[in-house]
């Protein structure tokens, strides 16, 4: 189950999508979360919530998923969760704003704002549930610790990657270092006996050298 959620490639455009719903996202989150950007924190945005007749236990949900969900986007941490709740949460929003029309309030003539801005930020989301977090992504540094069997990095990246989220401190460097760390090295050596030459190939894969292919090539007599 974990394995298919995670399941993505390094389609750059993927990385690229993800990336900016998270951006967008950002703020509004941080508005709700710390009032930052003239936001009203949580304690506005809990009574906000409650005069529009929301449940508290939902306006918690949406101050989470604003907060932590663009977090995880922007760094590709269970992308498709993080997609998809906030694919719910600005579904919800696109009900709220439907009675405005379809265009925003570009010159401050309308009451409200319309939902064109809402299908455009929901395709986005669309993009990352369907094909994940791309390349550049906490995700797919996971599916290849899983596919290379390494069961013990797996759960250790995934706590570091809960730190990540809740620190967002310069992630990439740590999942580049992880990654070098366990790829396959591969050493190619090459002998002379007399005219012939023998090329060995060595792979060393979490575990002890093993010689796999030794090929001899003539080698010209250069006289």
């Amino acid at each position: 189950m974990m394995e298919t959620l995670l399941q993505t490639d390094t389609n750059y455009v993927w990385t690229f999508v993800r990336i900016i719903a998270g951006i967008i996202i950002f703020p509004y989150g941080m508005q709700k979360l710390f009032g930052w950007f003239d936001g009203v924190g949580i304690k506005g945005t809990v009574d906000q919530m409650a005069a529009r007749r929301v449940p508290q236990f939902i306006a918690w949900m949406i101050i989470i998923g604003q907060s932590f969900g663009s977090m995880a986007l922007i760094l590709g941490f269970l992308g498709r969760i993080a997609a998809g709740g906030l694919f719910i949460i600005f579904a919800g929003a696109l009900i709220v704003h439907l009675p405005d029309g379809w265009s925003m309030n570009w010159f401050g003539k309308k009451s409200g704002e319309g939902i064109e801005y809402h299908i455009m930020l929901l395709a986005l989301l669309l993009i990352v549930i369907v094909k994940g977090s791309g390349a550049m992504s906490i995700d797919l540094w996971l599916i290849h610790a899983i596919g290379n069997g390494r069961r013990s990095s797996f759960v250790a990246g995934l706590w570091q990657s809960f730190g990540l989220i809740a620190s967002t401190a310069a992630p990439f460097r740590s999942i580049r270092r992880v990654s070098v760390a366990t790829r396959s090295l591969r050493i190619r050596m090459s002998h002379q006996i007399g005219n012939r030459r023998f090329t060995a190939t060595r792979f060393r894969k979490s575990g002890p050298e093993r010689v796999t292919q030794v090929v001899p090539m003539e080698i010209p007599n250069s006289g």
